[in-house]
C-alpha cells in the first residue's frame, strides 16, 4: 500500500499533467479567431467544462484518499503501539551476558537489586538485545516484553531509582511515536518531555499558566507548536525598540558641553 509521500508524488505527477492539457486548451482557444466556425468553439468550451470538471474531480478524490491513508497510518500506529505496551527497553547495561537466558538473569538483578521490585523469571515473556554491535563502547539496548502489563507498569514506574546510575529504562515507542518524542525535546528541552504508555507528554508555560500537552501524532505536535510561535512573535513585536545613538549625535553632545 502506498503511503503519504507516494501519493503525493502521484498527485504533484497528475496535476502537472492536467495543467499542461490546460495550457494547450488556451493555446488552441487564443488560435481561433473569431470568425471562426461557430461548431469549433461550442466544442472547445463543452472540452474545457470537461476537463474542469474532470480535474475537480480528481483533485477532490486525491484529497479524500489522502485523508483515508492519513487514518488508516494513524490507526496501524496505534495497533504497533498497543502490541509493544507490555515492553520496555533498558539502557546502559555491559554486553557481558552473551545468551538470551543470560540477559534475561541480567534484567532480572536490575530490577531486583536497583528497583528493589519483587519480579521474578515468570514475569518475563523475552529479553534480548536490539540491532547489532556497531560501537564496542556502546552497549545496545535491551527489549524486555513482560508476561503482564502489570509488572511492566511496576518496573517503569520506579525507574526514578535509577537516578545517578548508567543503567536507564524508557518505553519502546513506535519509530512514529520516537520522532515525535525527539522533536519535542528539540522544541521544548529534554526535561519537559517524557512518555506514558506509548504517549509523548510535553509541559509548557504560556503567559505564566502552566500547560500540558499528549501527544501521539506529528499533527499534534506543530498544531501546538503554530501558536506557540505566533505567542511569541506577538511579545517580540511588542517590545519597545531599544534607542540607538548615532555617531553623530554623540559627537554633538560632547561639542555641547565643552
Amino acid at each position: 500500500m502506498a503511503n503519504q509521500e507516494e501519493l503525493m508524488k502521484i498527485s504533484e505527477k497528475v496535476d502537472k499533467q492536467m495543467q499542461e492539457f490546460n495550457q494547450a486548451l488556451l493555446s488552441i482557444k487564443k488560435s481561433l479567431k473569431p470568425g471562426d466556425s461557430n461548431p469549433a468553439l461550442v466544442s472547445l468550451g463543452l472540452l474545457e467544462m470537461a476537463f474542469n470538471s474532470f480535474r475537480d474531480y480528481v483533485q477532490g478524490e486525491f484529497g479524500s484518499l489522502g485523508k483515508r491513508m492519513a487514518n488508516i497510518e494513524v490507526n496501524q500506529d496505534a495497533a504497533e503501539a498497543y502490541s509493544r505496551r507490555n515492553c520496555l527497553l533498558l539502557f546502559g547495561l555491559k554486553e557481558d551476558a552473551k545468551t538470551e537466558e543470560e540477559v534475561e538473569k541480567l534484567v532480572l538483578q536490575v530490577f531486583q537489586s536497583k528497583l528493589q521490585l519483587d519480579i521474578q523469571m515468570g514475569d518475563i515473556d523475552r529479553a534480548h538485545r536490539l540491532g547489532r554491535v556497531k560501537d564496542a563502547g556502546k552497549p545496545r539496548p535491551i527489549i524486555v516484553k513482560f508476561v503482564s502489563y502489570r509488572a511492566r507498569r511496576l518496573c517503569f514506574s520506579n525507574k526514578s531509582k535509577l537516578k545517578g546510575e548508567q543503567i536507564s529504562i524508557g518505553e519502546s515507542l513506535t519509530k512514529k511515536r520516537l520522532a515525535i518524542l525527539n522533536k519535542a525535546r528539540d522544541t521544548y528541552g529534554v526535561v519537559n518531555c517524557w512518555t506514558s504508555d506509548g504517549k509523548i507528554l510535553v509541559k509548557e508555560e504560556v503567559d505564566g499558566v502552566p500547560r500540558r500537552h499528549v501527544f501521539t501524532t506529528m499533527e499534534q505536535l506543530e498544531s501546538v507548536q503554530r501558536p506557540s510561535r505566533q505567542r511569541t512573535n506577538e511579545k517580540n513585536a511588542k517590545k519597545p525598540k531599544e534607542k540607538t545613538t548615532t555617531q553623530s549625535s554623540r559627537s554633538s553632545s560632547r561639542i555641547k558641553t565643552k
